[in-house]
């Protein structure tokens, strides 16, 4: 199976035994060293399964640059995953790649084989900077062929280890497109091809191109001050803050659900209640120093396109983003209206924040009731194949400004993901080749993401060298 933190290609261009390790039991030892004492907190996090072990050792071991790029609860859902996966495994081998860099061979009973690869800071507390799997070191792939994707999509559904929509095209036309699962266990309502799914921060790419869009018509710039266009942030922050260190998440603002606790963020329903929340919280650093993923910033980002266009941020996506798109079942639909042909999320995470088996768990009570420009609305695969296209065609804009990059994450396609508790959302594209994949997920992160990964990794790999 397919696992990505940060994929890090691992190059052994070193290949020096690091004979580190000792088994006792279920027990690792390994020199006191940044590299040893590293090795041996991946090996205890993902043996234990333990939500509170993963926790702990996400905060820390991870550096700030891997929780910038992927959020702390989506890396926990990762790990504990790959205890679900490999059941009981072993450490056959640990190589040393340079000074700072290790190579853990994993040993799965099912016989898989995989290098679980860290690369840890020079300078204390010697933080794990870059952590990845290489795909190369599985002694087997879950699918080698479309037909092998079909079948281990059944078998996947039948043992309830996924639920959700699967969407393959090429050149914007779909070739594969699945439902599996249920969309309401309560009810026995399966999904649908045309089901609507919680997207998670997918959300995040229309809020960029909104920004993008109002850039390049001359109504923002993306290096002015917040404080030019929301004169009701706090000067002291909004003098200091960019638009652009809002996209690209180095504002130094956080998650507005840490602010929000005693006011109930989860009931917060509109742009301006998050961002009245947001506004105030406090900067974990200079804007511009670091970098941190924030939905805050994303909710400020919201209120900035209200106030530049004149319409409501839900108006705007519609119009200038989801209706040329031909979009119309993408909406940031309220938890507690009554919706036709929407999945509920079904997590293992339990009410009392212990861990579960079977996503018995629906989510209602850990996410907002709205989404909002940060993430939460509701789309089909449709949906965002029909958005792949339009981003390929250039018609959702006409000229990319300076400094917008974060709208897609290369020239040749997209890479946009988003998951949470009973949310897992991927759409990968690449535009040289044709591809759009799109996984649509209702169970926990990285059910969906991992599969799109895979799959896109399947349809290169069966490209001739040629096309290339």
């Amino acid at each position: 199976m397919q696992y990505r933190i940060i994929i890090y290609l691992l190059l052994m261009t070193l290949t020096i035994s690091m004979n580190l390790l000792a088994q006792d039991g279920p027990r690792w030892r390994f020199p006191d060293s940044p590299t040893g004492n590293a090795a041996k907190a991946i090996l205890t996090a993902i043996d234990s399964g333990d939500e509170a072990t993963i926790g702990a050792f996400v905060d820390n071991h991870l550096a700030q640059d891997i929780l910038t790029q992927v959020p702390r609860e989506e890396i926990i859902g990762m790990l504990r995953s790959f205890h679900a996966d490999f059941g009981k495994f072993e450490v056959p081998d640990v190589r040393k790649t340079d000074p700072h860099s290790v190579a853990l061979t994993i040993a799965t009973e099912s016989g898989e084989r995989m290098i679980i690869s860290f690369k840890v800071s020079d300078q204390p507390p010697h933080r794990i900077s870059d952590i990845g799997v290489d795909e190369a070191a599985a002694a087997k792939k879950n699918f080698t062929s479309i037909d092998e994707l079909k079948q281990y999509l059944e078998k996947e559904a039948a043992a309830n280890r996924f639920s959700g929509v699967v969407l393959l095209a090429k050149e914007g036309k779909p070739f594969f497109q699945q439902a599996y699962g249920m969309a309401d266990k309560r009810f026995d309502v399966p999904n649908k091809v045309d089901t609507k799914f919680n997207i998670g921060s997918i959300n995040k790419e229309f809020t960029a191109l909104a920004i993008a869009q109002l850039a390049a018509a001359g109504k923002i710039n993306l290096q002015d001050k917040i404080s030019k266009y929301l004169p009701d942030f706090p000067k002291e922050k909004a003098d200091k803050i960019t638009v652009s260190h809002l996209m690209h998440h180095q504002s130094g603002l956080g998650h507005y659900w840490q602010a929000g606790q005693e006011l109930g963020w989860r009931n917060l329903r509109t742009l301006q209640s998050l961002f009245e929340v947001a506004k105030d919280q406090e900067l974990a650093f200079e804007p511009g120093t670091s970098q941190r993923y924030s939905n805050s910033g994303y909710v400020v980002l919201g209120a900035i396109i209200e106030a530049v266009s004149g319409q409501s941020y839900d108006d705007y996506v519609q119009e200038h983003i989801f209706q040329p798109a031909g979009m119309t079942h993408t909406v940031a639909y309220e938890a507690d209206h009554v919706v036709k042909n929407l999945a509920t999320g079904y997590t293992n995470q339990s009410p009392e924040g212990s861990a579960g088996e079977g996503y018995q768990y629906n989510n209602f009570f850990t996410h907002s009731i709205k989404g909002s420009p940060a993430g939460g609305g509701y789309s089909t695969a449709q949906d965002l194949l029909k958005y792949d296209i339009a981003k390929k065609s250039g018609r959702l804009l006409l000229k990319k400004p300076e400094g917008a990059d974060r709208v897609s994450s290369n020239g040749g396609g997209l890479g946009i993901a988003g998951g949470s508790f009973g949310i897992n959302a991927i759409l990968e594209s690449d535009w040289e080749l044709g591809y759009t994949v799109v996984v649509l997920s209702n169970y926990d992160p990285p059910t969906g993401e991992e599969l799109g990964l895979e799959i896109m990794t399947l349809l290169r790999d069966k490209q001739p060298m040629s096309s290339r």
